[in-house]
């Protein structure tokens, strides 16, 4: 006997009504109201931050470093600024903010809380335009919120910087894969030279956009001409923007050089080897002494360009197997949860 001779005819059967359930494409609709939530939701984003700060007692260790860079550029020596290991964007940027907020420390956070503020907008933007609303506001939220995003972005340090222009690199990538235009491709090449220019990490948007510009390629042939187009248009502004700067960094000992801070054959095979920490702790000294009896202040280099020591436990090596072997501890530890 089937259901519907039951109870007078009527179906017990309870099937999913789907007609109420929004379109994809009207979850994505950005109107005025959204606008208003979004920058409702950056305001707190800062307000979050700048609380932290407040509750701060100690700078981040490179904090005292950013802070001599801004007040050398400040000074008008630009050859040293650009000359140190770290990359100059953020340094300059705290330098020229320090004619607003009369202090150092203040336009320094002030340049990282802006910089996590545009994290929290461009993941944003890349989740609404790849998932839809419910996905960008949970995504935002949680980067408005994150401890380790608001304590990155809450000091004195450039990491919140570049993470705002990455992220905003990135999705603006994401649209040109799909949709290749004008904006977005200038958006992209522009975020990733300035991304550079914040930390040496901010060249690898390049080459992902230039990857993920070939696998389109090959998945869709269709638009293989307004593709390659918008391949060398990222290119060629991020050259634009970061190309004297990297030019700079070149020099006559290695054939190719990313940063100053540490070469690509370190980052391959590891290191620095115990002679040369000894010979660039002896050159720092004798560095230091010109410069005292010049009457010169020399700038302070970053402790991790040398090594980064910490606990004594055994850690992975500085170079790319060691990368493989964080990764790999870090999956065996989070497979260890399911035992």
């Amino acid at each position: 006997m089937s259901m519907s001779g039951i109870n007078g005819g009527t179906s017990l059967e309870k099937r999913p009504d789907f007609s109420a359930a929004p379109a994809l494409s009207e979850s994505r609709a950005f109107g005025g109201q959204e606008a208003a939530l979004l920058a409702g939701l950056l305001f707190c984003a800062g307000l979050v931050r700048a609380l932290a700060w407040s509750k701060t007692a100690v700078l981040f260790n490179d904090g005292p470093i950013f802070l001599a860079l801004a007040e050398a550029w400040g000074e008008g020596r630009f050859a040293e600024v650009l000359g140190h290991p770290y990359h100059p964007l953020y340094p300059i940027l705290v330098s020229l903010g320090t004619h607003v907020t009369g202090e150092g420390e203040r336009a320094a956070v002030a340049v990282a809380i802006v910089g996590g503020v545009l994290s929290v907008a461009a993941v944003f933007a890349f989740a609404w335009r790849a998932f839809g609303r419910y996905v960008a506001w949970a995504s935002a939220w949680l980067v408005t919120l994150h401890p380790w995003a608001v304590d990155f972005s809450s000091d004195v340090m450039s990491d919140a910087l570049y993470a705002g222009l990455f992220l905003t690199g990135f999705a603006a990538l994401s649209s040109a894969l799909s949709r290749p235009g004008f904006g977005s491709v200038t958006l992209c090449g522009g975020s990733a030279g300035l991304a550079y220019l914040t930390r040496p990490e901010g060249a690898g948007l390049v080459l992902l956009g230039l990857g993920l510009f070939a696998w389109a390629l090959f998945r869709d042939q269709d638009a293989r001409r307004a593709r390659v187009l918008a391949a060398l248009a990222m290119l060629g502004v991020s050259l634009a923007v970061a190309g004297p700067f990297w030019t700079a960094q070149q020099s006559e000992d290695e054939s190719f050089k990313l940063t100053q801070k540490k070469s690509l054959r370190q980052m391959v095979v590891g290191g620095p080897s115990a002679t040369e920490i000894a010979e660039s702790r002896a050159a720092r000294r004798e560095a230091r002494a010109r410069a005292e009896l010049e009457g010169r202040v020399e700038l302070p280099l970053p402790e991790s360009a040398i090594r980064s020591d910490g606990r004594p436990e055994k850690r992975p090596p500085r170079s790319l197997g060691g990368v493989v072997e964080a990764v790999a501890r870090v999956v065996r530890t989070s497979a260890a949860a399911f035992r």
